[in-house]
This record gives structure tokens, sequence and C-alpha cells, in this order.
């Protein structure tokens, strides 16, 4: 009976598969057209890292805010239709967030498209930043990337050659400084007194050159010396005539089992520290700044550096700028005023208010 049954099942499915394949065969099949233009299919973009004015610290409120978004993706090339920016204002900080419209249209266009960057140009009413002490940047996840400070005020850009005369090579002659504004200052931070352990070692000739009429002793200290390890110094005869050669080196043979006392050589280690410091009006900073080449004693260095100045108007004034200079630490090119505390800061203008003035290099 069940043989019987099966071509009923059989016939069945071949129906079921007939219809399904008349429903997929209709007039209007085919490819889905995703890009219509009867249809609305607004979506939004993202992007990864907002950059305020290529990375300066500082916005005048005067000028433009530049603002470039970079590693974008809107879809296709042809889908970015629109970018805007939701602002948001609270207390004293102004939040800025880009927005990217997208609308994918009929032209061809390759996707997707992931842009490397775009620059947005910004510009505030009187009214906007009035009270804003910084502008933050987010991007689409709303993540801070980027912030700059909004001052009130003029910025100037100068170049100054400062010459660093050998006498800065001299330890007992610190602080010193160059002559003028900016001026190179060097500053002795710590002294470290050591004591190293050394003993005598006789050293014989196994060939000698010339017979002299007299001999001297010759210590060979070493160049560097070793902490809590006490070094061996061989202890050659010469010939007290320095026109005399008695032995040459390559026949010298150290004795070790001839040995002296313990001795002691005591040494000093001098901590110095290296600074650009420049006299600026009150509440003042740096913007930006740049070593053209590498200061160095004995050389003339390139400073380049880009001065911020405040105006009446001006209320932010921090807090180890209020003396009216700058300090920028060589050792790492950072503004003393990033990383220091305000009794850092002052000592070290107690240093350069004191040093003596290098003398400046002769004219030719």
């Amino acid at each position: 009976m069940r043989l019987k049954m099966l071509p009923a099942f059989v016939l069945l499915a071949l129906l079921w598969a007939l219809a399904a394949l008349v429903a997929c065969t209709q007039s209007e099949d085919g490819p889905l057209e995703v890009s219509r233009e009867n249809i609305d299919f607004d979506r939004m973009g993202y992007f990864l890292y907002p950059l305020l004015d290529s990375g300066k610290s500082i916005h005048l409120v005067q000028d433009t805010l530049y603002l470039r978004l970079d590693s974008m993706w809107t879809y296709s090339n042809c889908s970015l239709q629109k970018i805007s920016y939701d602002r948001v204002k609270e207390d004293s900080t102004y939040y800025i967030k880009p927005l990217l419209h997208l609308r994918p249209s009929q032209e061809d266009c390759p996707a997707p498209y992931y842009r490397p960057s775009y620059t947005l140009k910004i510009v505030f009413g009187e009214s906007e930043l009035e009270g804003v002490s910084r502008i933050i940047a987010k991007n689409t996840n709303d993540s801070v990337f980027d912030t700059i400070a909004v001052r009130r005020g003029s910025m100037s850009l100068d170049t100054f050659d400062i010459y660093i005369d050998s006498i800065f090579a001299l330890k007992d002659s610190l602080p010193l400084r160059t002559k003028g504004s900016p001026s190179y200052l060097r500053v002795l931070d710590s002294i470290t007194p050591l004591e190293f352990y050394w003993r005598p070692m006789k050293s014989k000739c196994k060939m000698k050159i010339t017979d002299c009429d007299s001999l001297v002793a010759d210590t060979l200290f070493p160049t560097q010396w070793k902490l809590n390890d006490t070094l061996l110094v061989p202890v050659r005869q010469v010939c007290a005539d320095e026109d005399d050669v008695y032995c040459m080196s390559s026949y010298w043979e150290n004795d070790s089992s001839s040995l002296g006392d313990v001795h002691i050589h005591r040494d000093t280690v001098w901590h110095t520290s290296s600074y650009l410091v420049e006299s600026v009006p009150a509440c003042a900073t740096y913007d930006r700044y740049s070593f053209g080449e590498a200061m160095q004693v004995g050389y003339t260095g390139t400073f380049v550096r880009e001065l911020f100045s405040p105006d009446e108007s001006e209320t932010s004034c921090g807090p180890l700028t209020r003396d009216g200079w700058m300090a920028i630490r060589m050792s790492d090119s950072t503004k003393v005023i990033d990383n220091d505390s305000l009794v850092v800061a002052e000592r070290l203008y107690k240093e350069w208010k004191k040093a003596k003035v290098a003398p400046s290099k002769a004219k030719k």
C-alpha cells in the first residue's frame, strides 16, 4: 500500500516547486535598484579622527576654525550629500560633532568608498564663543578626540638665531645664559660625589727597546671607572726623557700577582639641564615652536616660535605665566608649565634672573 502512495507525494512536491518558480519569475524581477531617485534612502556616514586647526593649541575667536575629518566612510564616492555639525555649549566648553549625510544616486560610483580626509571651515558669530575657553571635537561615536583653547588676542611668528658659546661646557660657570631674549639657559641641578676603588698592578716589559738614563713610574688610569668593582691599574716604567721609548705597547705584560694597596679615586657627577627662556607679555604663551637646528655648544641654533599675546578682554591666564616669561626644556622639547609645579617654575625663573650672560659670538 505504501509503494502505491509514493508517486502522489512526489507529484505534490513537484507542484510546490513549480508554484515557487512561477512566483519568482514575475515581470518586476531582476536586480534590486538601491539608488532609485524616488526612494528616500537617507543614511549617515562616519569618520574616526577630528583635528582642530591642524593640531594648534590656541584658536583666536576672530579666526576661522578649521576642522579636519580623517578616515571617512561615505558608502560610495557620490553618496556624500552634505556635512553638517551639531553645536552644544556647556558652561565654558563648546562641543562640535560633524554629521555626514548620505543619499545614494543613480550615478555609477565605486562603493564602498573610504575617503582619507576632508577639511571644514567653521565661522562663529560674536556671541557664540562668549565665555568659551575651549572647543572640543567629537567623532561619530561621541568620543572626544581633540581640544583647542579659545583665546582673545593676537599671534606673532618669529625666528631667532642663538649662539651658544663654548663657556657653557664649563660646569663651574653655571647657571649661564646667552645674551638677549629668547636666551639659552643652562643650570646645574645637582652634584653627586662618587668613590671608586683601585689597586696598582706591576707591569713588566718583555723586551726593552732602549736603556734610559732614568726611569719614572707611569700609572695607566682607566678612562671609565666602575662602582662596586676594584680595578687593577697597571704601573709601568717609562723613560724620563719623553723622546725615548723604553718599551713597545705590545711587549708589556701585567703581573696580577704583584699588587699594591687599595686606593680611593674620588670623582663628581654634574647633573645639568638646558632651557630656552624668553620674556613675554603677561599671560602670553607659545602656540607652536620648533628648533630648526640642534642647540650645541660652539654653534648657532635656530629657534622658531609663534607667540600668543592676549588683549584686555582676555581673562584666562595660566598660573605659571603670570611672571611674563616662557621656558622650554631642551631635553624633551616641552614647555615647563606643561609638566611642572609652580615651585619648579619659579625656581627656574630665579636661576634665569641670576645667571651670568655668556659672551656673544665675535663678529668677523
